[in-house]
């Protein structure tokens, strides 16, 4: 079976966070996502408004250099631009103003917090990122352990606000994290999930495996929801029209 995985958390760019620190590991990373049947990708840089500066022309610039080594090296792979927002109260300001870079040029933004947020806190951002016009796609949500071990509440935020949560592969994978994988699996089984990514930073330890991890959604939850958990065969405006 050919797989075409649309990857919408991916630290491809280099030198702009803890992803590849160099072109060449960018490209290395590329050529690994295409391996992987990756299709599509939205660079997600991590921005921390406040706390680190970021240059939209400089991310500009590196998905191009991306986009130019996909067309020489027959790596048919779209690569769109986007951002992962640590949100704090600089962030608000600048959702408000819209001066943050969507995901691929859509009304989405994807949020990651702290570890320790609490629901008040998650349901806050929510609010707050709609109110300026934005749907909040919320990032690795099997890391706030005061959220996922409440099922009940997640299910709330879904039917109370438009937004959707993303989980990263290693926690389907890593079968060392037991029991963030059965919480996840209950969640999956739930249909409250709606993007699962590779949240790739580089070759080896953080690397793209969306391949396996389509393997274990399709036999835990059909191959129907494992299609559009990763994208397959999915299209960038299936993504921004969702």
């Amino acid at each position: 079976m050919s797989f075409a995985f649309m990857d919408i958390h991916h630290h491809i760019l280099y030198g702009v966070d803890d992803g590849p620190k160099s072109c060449l590991e960018m490209f290395q990373m590329l050529k690994a996502a295409y391996d992987d049947g990756v299709r599509t990708i939205i660079a997600t840089p991590h921005i921390a408004p406040g706390i680190k500066p970021f240059n939209m022309e400089v991310l500009e610039s590196k998905v191009m250099e991306a986009r130019w080594y996909c067309e020489q090296n027959g790596c048919d792979i779209e690569i769109h631009l986007g951002s992962e927002i640590f949100y704090n109260d600089y962030a608000e300001r600048l959702l408000v103003e819209q001066k943050i870079p969507t995901m691929a040029g859509s009304n989405k933004v994807l949020l990651e917090f702290q570890d320790k947020v609490s629901y008040e806190e998650l349901e806050r951002a929510i609010v707050t990122t709609l109110r300026s016009g934005l749907i909040p796609v919320l990032a690795h949500i099997e890391r706030y352990n005061k959220i996922i071990f409440s099922p009940r509440k997640l299910c709330q935020l879904k039917d109370k606000y438009q937004v959707y949560l993303q989980i990263d592969t290693d926690c389907l994978l890593n079968e060392r994290k037991y029991v963030t994988n059965k919480v996840m699996k209950s969640l999956l089984n739930r249909r409250v999930i709606d993007f699962v990514s590779s949240d790739a930073h580089d070759t080896e330890s953080r690397k793209c495996n969306l391949t396996c991890a389509y393997g274990k959604l399709k036999n835990l939850v059909g191959d129907r929801y494992a299609d559009q958990l990763t994208g397959n065969h999915y299209s960038i405006k299936d993504f921004v029209n969702v």
